[in-house]
């Protein structure tokens, strides 16, 4: 199958992306020869995604931007070589990033040279610029996207590939982007969100600042109601530039979008942003005009017109399959808690090409997506991801997790283990399999207070912590169960806190949880209003 790259970020072809890992490498050297303190070298290998793992591991984690999560199958196979080469394990992460952890330091060079041979960039995946910009899962392909904005998209990140090395900004920024106000990805929750739409035949974007979650959750507000595509990565352009220019750099808990935002106001921060946006110059065509064409089809990626397969394929087409025309549909592939073993992401990459296209793409819920599949080719397809991995296929709730500890070192508790013992838990759970059916639900676990999985706004979030115990003479890793949070149609619910119980209980205690949402719940009524309704909860909400 042909090598394509339409729409992918960067490829084996871009230069800017070598010249990065080069650069890499010669801070590295400088710091192997006595010419950068560890305190210097520690901030320019951060900036380039290689992060140091748990202490005491000398092992490290470096991780590789998928911008909007779209990457080729080539690029797929190049991470999954790289990775058992270095005998490292795989990561999804909620922002379409893949992690290698437990790399040595000495191959952390070699390591990021071979993934920018094939276009995989690592810069920018920590620090203080811009991370990995986000989209909702079938951006580019969805029937229900207002346009195709991912040409825009790639602009953008081409155009600030080194931001946080060559011009720091006060903290790091997230960005995502949505195809329809359906907003399958939760714009709101970010530094910078925007959504396609068309009004009066015009193709545009709504923009929302100042959103984040964290330890302290913030909606973000509207900034602009409709800027016109082509004038999109100008105002964005001028966000960002405001940002570095007047943020907060003294106090680093103060020092995020948001905190700007809430201390100027909105009216205020967007005067400014204005004044920069006028000295910049509007380009006229960015993109080819055809990116901004409307998608007339209608459609739903969740309506299926698949009846033909259902009774063959069960429940697997109902909740793995999206439809995209009448021909084509794109299969939804969870890994629990984001872990993948090298051999097995080769294999996806093969089963991909042989039914799809020569591209595959991630998700914020830590998901694979094999895009543009005939249809005539889902029983192939179901079978050999069947004989892949069969545990994949079973329906239990999504289970999303950070890397957790030892891989992490923020992270207090396991959060990786306990992914694990509910997975199989709840596979081997009728009621569990009931609850799955609700097509909303999903499992947040975090292994501290950063909530780098979104538990806080999650239908149910783990957040991981640690109780000091006096007769043990120490602590015990506990997790807090958050309960009725969402993100969905432009519009950001905050969870509330209902429990914090010891980790070795969690299990039992959604085991039970899930139980009794079987039981009680009323025709047709969802986990997140079964929730709110059972605790009486009133929720914080950021309204459209």
């Amino acid at each position: 199958m042909a090598h394509d790259t339409e729409g992918v970020a960067f490829t084996e072809r871009d230069e800017s992306v070598r010249q990065q890992a080069a650069e890499y490498n010669h801070e590295y050297r400088q710091y192997q020869n006595g010419l950068r303190t560890d305190t210097a070298f520690r901030t320019r290998r951060i900036a380039y995604g290689v992060h140091h793992q748990r202490p005491p591991s000398e092992q490290y984690m470096i991780r590789v931007k998928i911008p909007y999560g779209l990457a080729t199958t080539r690029q797929w196979r190049t991470l999954a070589r790289v990775a058992k080469n270095y005998h490292s394990s795989l990561h999804l992460t909620t922002r379409q990033a893949i992690e290698l952890h437990n790399v040595s330091l000495e191959a952390t060079p070699a390591v990021v040279s071979a993934l920018a041979a094939e276009g995989l960039s690592t810069c920018d995946a920590g620090g203080n610029g811009i991370r990995n910009v986000t989209a909702c899962p079938l951006i580019g392909i969805c029937p229900r996207q207002a346009f195709n904005p991912v040409a825009i998209m790639r602009q953008f990140v081409r155009g600030h590939l080194n931001t946080g090395i060559q011009a720091p900004l006060p903290k790091k920024v997230k960005m995502g982007v949505s195809g329809c106000g359906e907003d399958c990805l939760g714009v709101r929750s970010q530094d910078i969100g925007v959504v396609a739409r068309n009004r009066c035949d015009q193709a545009g974007f709504r923009i929302y600042v100042g959103g984040g979650i964290g330890s302290a959750p913030q909606s973000g507000t509207l900034f602009e109601d409709f800027v016109p595509a082509a004038e999109l990565g100008t105002w964005m352009d001028a966000i960002v530039l405001s940002y570095r220019i007047i943020g907060e750099r003294d106090d680093r808990h103060h020092a995020r979008l948001k905190w700007l935002v809430a201390d100027l106001g909105m009216q205020a921060f967007h005067e400014f942003v204005v004044r920069y946006r006028n000295k910049l110059v509007v380009s006229e065509n960015p993109t080819d005009h055809g990116t901004f064409r409307r998608n007339d089809e209608g459609g739903s990626p969740s309506a299926s017109n698949l009846s033909r397969y259902s009774s063959l394929l069960g429940e697997w087409v109902k909740q793995r399959v999206w439809t995209l025309s009448e021909d084509q549909v794109a299969v939804r592939v969870p890994v629990a808690g984001g872990m993948m073993p090298p051999d097995e992401m080769s294999e996806l990459a093969a089963i991909t090409e042989n039914y799809g296209s020569a591209q595959l793409s991630i998700t914020t819920m830590q998901e694979f997506v094999i895009r543009n599949i005939p249809s005539v080719n889902l029983p192939p397809v179901y079978a050999a991801l069947h004989a892949w991995g069969p545990e994949r296929m079973t329906s239990v709730p999504s289970l999303i997790s950070c890397a957790g500890s030892p891989a992490c070192n923020l992270a207090l508790t396991r959060s990786q283990d306990l992914t694990q013992v509910l997975r199989r838990m709840m596979a081997a759970d009728a009621d569990c399999e009931q609850a799955a059916q609700d097509p909303r639900l999903s499992v947040r676990i975090s292994g501290c207070p950063h909530s780098c999985s979104h538990a806080r706004v999650a239908p149910l979030g783990l957040i991981g912590g640690s109780l000091h115990v006096k007769n043990l003479r120490g602590s015990v890793p506990v997790y807090t169960i958050w309960i009725g949070g969402s993100e969905q149609r432009e519009c950001v619910r905050v969870g509330v806190p209902v429990a914090r119980i010891p980790a070795r209980r969690v299990p039992e205690a959604l085991r039970r949880l899930f139980h009794a949402y079987v039981a009680e719940r009323k025709p047709g009524e969802g986990f997140e209003a079964w929730s709110r309704n059972r605790w009486h909860l009133n929720t914080e909400e950021g309204e459209a």
